[in-house]
């Protein structure tokens, strides 16, 4: 198959395909120095030694990579998956990861097709990609030890939301501004550890009705803050010396309430509906109700280990939930999968979605309500919002403030909570 045929890219979604390709080949430029870097190039056989980012694939162009700071003494293997759907529809409840190859430090290094000396140029001409929708890369020691960051490119950017909120996905099909300042968001984000205070506030109709308000009297270390779907009940992690504290409680008349207390840290705490929580901590899943906040249960699922929630939602008997994790399958890998929780037996079902940039934008996506974010716009500080659907992108202030971050956003657009110093 013609790699050019595997870029079905509709013009109209052309350019954004092209964002979420520059992300995934910057990502490298973020590690720190001295790891080894990867990045997916396109290689022009009628230039030999002369690539370019990978985008615009013509016949003839191959997909390859370019590996930087390979360790001349270590025994390395790249490893390459493949995301895979065979369904004419790219329903992502047929998606498969595959290996597709395999390649040791003395392999890399005698298919190296660079004219520099100091580069790695490795061609990928004999690996299968047909049917794929992203390959991803990465270099791995002995014992599947890591080394450096993965590579990542997304080949049909059309199905790279899948499972994602309908305000995204509309985004990607009509070629929405709203993708571009997603990824301009992420540039600016904060979530610093200091010592910091929780405000609050009430939206009607998506729009601030009052000037936020301080919840917590006394300043501490917030990592996560999570709203249930209705904006009654909160839920936040603090870090204290040597440990982790999960607290939840009522808005209306907060009376904190201990769930658990950890030395391995607690992430990403979502709720599913107004009284099941899950969150992470020691790498595993865990599920606890409102009505029992001291009976924390372990959810089952066939990972070696579980690193983020990015959105749940209770439907019916079933908890759905995003979450990145580690898959016997492919170790040394975290992949984004969807995974169904049954609320009444707790059996699990999960499948492999596509990588994107934007599932930590998941949870602030809602029907009705602007896209708050915090960082610095035009030098100002503190919360920021605009409305999704504006043709202008105007860029609104909501608070100005120091250290914000920890943006919670109830899935009714009615309560929004924050992070931050005055």
């Amino acid at each position: 198959m013609n790699l050019a045929s595997l870029w079905r890219v509709l013009p109209s979604i052309e350019r954004l395909g092209g964002v979420i390709v520059v992300l995934c080949c910057c990502l490298p430029a973020l590690m720190a120095q001295g790891d080894p870097q990867l990045q997916f190039v396109k290689i022009l056989p009628a230039t030999p030694g002369v690539y370019g980012p990978p985008s615009q694939f013509g016949s003839g162009d191959m997909i390859g990579l370019r590996i930087a700071g390979l360790p001349s003494k270590e025994e390395l293997e790249l490893r390459v998956y493949g995301l895979v759907n065979c369904s004419p529809d790219c329903t992502y409840e047929k998606n498969e990861t595959v290996q597709l190859v395999t390649l040791r430090t003395a392999d890399l290094r005698k298919q190296n097709v660079a004219k520099d000396a100091a580069e790695l140029i490795v061609p990928l001409s004999g690996v299968d990609t047909h049917g794929a929708l992203e390959v991803t890369a990465r270099l791995v020691g002995k014992n599947g030890t890591p080394f450096g960051a993965p590579a990542k490119l997304t080949l049909d950017p059309a199905v790279s939301v899948q499972a994602g909120p309908s305000l995204l996905q509309k985004a990607m099909a009509t070629g929405s501004a709203l993708v571009e300042r997603l990824m301009t968001i992420y540039e600016v984000v904060r979530e610093d550890p200091e010592p910091r205070l929780i405000f609050s506030v009430s939206l009607q109709h998506g729009k601030p009705t009052s000037a936020p308000v301080i919840l917590s009297s006394e300043r501490a270390q917030f990592r996560f803050l999570a709203l249930s779907p209705e904006g009654k009940r909160l839920a936040w992690v603090i870090a204290e010396p040597g440990r982790y504290d999960l607290w939840i409680s009522n808005l209306e008349k907060m009376a904190p309430v201990k769930i658990v207390s950890s030395g391995e840290e607690i992430v990403t705490p979502r709720f599913a509906d107004e009284t099941l929580l899950l969150y992470i901590t020691g790498s595993t899943l865990m599920l606890v109700s409102s009505e029992k906040p001291k009976r924390s249960q372990a959810v089952w699922l066939p990972f070696r280990s579980v690193t983020r929630i990015d959105r749940a939602q209770r439907n019916r008997d079933h908890i759905e939930c995003i979450v990145s994790a580690e898959h016997p399958d492919t170790p040394a890998f975290n992949f984004p999968y969807l995974a169904s929780i049954s609320v009444s037996d707790g059996g699990t079902a999960v499948f492999r979605l596509p990588v994107n940039p934007f599932y930590q934008s998941y949870s602030l996506l809602e029907e009705g309500a602007p896209f708050f974010f915090a960082g610095s716009e035009e030098g100002v500080e503190g919360i920021h919002y605009f409305q999704l659907d504006a043709p202008d992108g105007r860029v609104n202030t909501l608070w100005r403030g120091h250290s914000p971050g920890l943006v919670a956003l109830a899935a009714n657009g009615s309560r929004l909570v924050f992070a931050g110093n005055p």
